[in-house]
């Protein structure tokens, strides 16, 4: 697949806020961690928690990332980004009201919160999904992003049902709808990361013709589980997906022409270990090392190193490519600080390891530095904003 940017690339406030959105919130779920219990997945403390990584870091940096990824693989414009900036506030205002409620147990955040958050991630949803409308060329990332523009509309909703019955306002089967809101909104970061990753990992890595078969393979497992969602058949086959998945991401790796390991790759290689680590923790281990190494292991480091790529590729095309040919500008290497982006890698490891041997508050307090590092990274990129407006060359 050949992807290049073009003149449907969104405005860059809406991707850019949704990044810092994101590095805000992975900073607050630093802090929440040690107050969660994976042995008692459904209890509010634990709820916050994963709200707060889930939907505040992960969700936000990935919605920022689709306002491009969509437009670029689909070659046509965003269905429409009027109201994409507010939305984003909304949203914002309605993880963070939403985690306050459960921390505190109070009725009115939960509300406020579950109606804000739900109304945005629908609101987005239908524009995404939208913009599939009338493509002829599907292909295994548009499938697999498409299916996920689906997928979070139906987590959104069934997560707002939940806040309501726990509240008292309704009566359902808590049990069952709540796995199934697990389902699908891990099935929609399941089918972006799948689709993203299928193109934003040859293109990184110069890698050529390759085969998506472990893809495809993957994308099937993981619908197949949602009909096991109710018992733990469905943990076993969504294992097997992203077995595949990451097989995938290990033959597109060791296919790549670009043999050197930068903090991008190096961070994709420390994604693939710490999820191969967190599944087996999962069926074998501790259930609050599973969840660390799979939040701040697996998840971190796929989201982080993928981010430098990004953002530094996003700020460029849109403030610095004018300048070409007119006067000397920054490779997109130059515009990471590679040395602190290897420093976040390897406190993010001593984390993991230290979180191994017992010591949750120093691993929590290792990630609190990574993530600090990462939004430091983050900052000197967006310092590319005002290239040449200093000078007044703008």
């Amino acid at each position: 697949m050949v992807v290049s940017l073009n003149t449907f690339a969104p405005p860059f406030r809406i991707v850019g806020g949704y990044f810092t959105g994101g590095i805000l919130f992975l900073l607050a779920s630093v802090g929440m961690f040690m107050f969660a219990d994976f042995d008692a997945p459904t209890s509010f403390l634990t709820a916050g928690f994963l709200h707060l990584f889930f939907a505040g870091f992960v969700i936000s940096i990935i919605l920022g990332a689709l306002y491009q990824l969509a437009s670029v693989i689909l070659n046509k414009p965003f269905f429409s980004v009027r109201g994409a900036f507010a939305n984003m506030f909304l949203y914002f205002l309605g993880v963070a009201s939403l985690a306050i409620g459960m921390f505190t147990e109070e009725t009115v955040f939960l509300h406020a919160g579950a109606t804000l958050a739900s109304f945005a991630l629908l609101f987005f949803a239908a524009t995404y999904l939208l913009t599939f409308a009338g493509v002829k060329a599907w292909n295994v990332s548009s499938v697999a992003l498409g299916l996920g523009g689906v997928f979070l509309a139906f987590g959104a909703t069934l997560g707002f049902l939940l806040v309501m019955f726990a509240s008292g306002v309704i009566e359902l089967d808590f049990d069952i709808v709540l796995r199934y809101h697990v389902y699908f909104v891990l099935g929609f970061l399941f089918f972006v990361v799948v689709g993203s990753v299928s193109v934003l990992l040859p293109m990184f890595s110069l890698s050529h013709g390759v085969n998506f078969t472990l893809s495809k393979a993957a994308l099937v497992l993981y619908l197949v589980a949602g009909a096991f969602a109710w018992s733990n058949y469905g943990r076993f086959v969504t294992f097997a997906a992203l077995l595949c998945f990451g097989a995938q991401v290990f033959l597109i790796l060791v296919k790549r022409a670009r043999k050197a390991i930068d903090y991008w790759n190096f961070n994709v290689f420390l994604a693939l270990a710490f999820l191969a680590i967190s599944m087996l923790a999962f069926e074998f281990g501790s259930m609050d090392f599973a969840a660390f190494s799979l939040t701040y292991g697996a998840l971190y480091a796929l989201i982080a190193g993928n981010l430098y790529k990004i953002a530094s590729f996003l700020v460029w095309y849109h403030y610095v490519s004018p300048f070409v040919g007119k006067r000397e500008v920054p490779l997109l290497e130059n515009m990471v600080i590679k040395k602190m982006a290897f420093v976040a890698s390897y406190l993010n490891i001593a984390a993991i390891v230290i979180f191994a041997l017992g010591f949750g508050f120093a691993a929590t307090a290792c990630m609190g530095v990574s993530a600090i590092l990462l939004g430091a990274n983050l900052i000197n990129i967006f310092r590319f904003i005002r290239f040449g407006v200093e000078d007044g060359q703008n």
